[in-house]
């Protein structure tokens, strides 16, 4: 499970997962749309099909990618609700993080 969620924790790899809750996108579209090079958005393509997160479909030349499940949507979305409530947490006087030396 921990390598599962490793998945989840690339920049990269969320907005490359993001787009394709849209449906199915080549390497180039998807590219295009995360602002990443198609090397760079092939290579992380690769590890999340590796994580069994994404898969591709081929259609003559051309391969799409979509997400691996039907489970994925949720499970971005219960990330996105949780990252937006921890942040709306620390904007609640007494709640901002201490800043010590060595985060300073």
């Amino acid at each position: 499970m921990a390598e599962s969620m490793r998945m989840f924790g690339s920049s990269s790899r969320l907005r490359l997962l993001w787009a394709l809750i849209d449906g199915p996108l080549t390497v180039e579209e998807l590219s295009d749309r995360t602002e990443l090079t198609q090397s760079a958005t092939s290579h992380q393509l690769r590890l999340l099909r590796q994580g069994r997160l994404v898969r591709v479909r081929r259609d003559g030349r051309r391969a799409f990618y979509e997400l691996h499940d039907h489970h994925l949507p949720d499970l971005l979305a219960a990330l996105r609700h949780h990252r937006e409530h921890v942040d709306g947490d620390l904007a609640e006087p007494g709640l901002e993080p201490t800043l010590t030396a060595e985060t300073k």
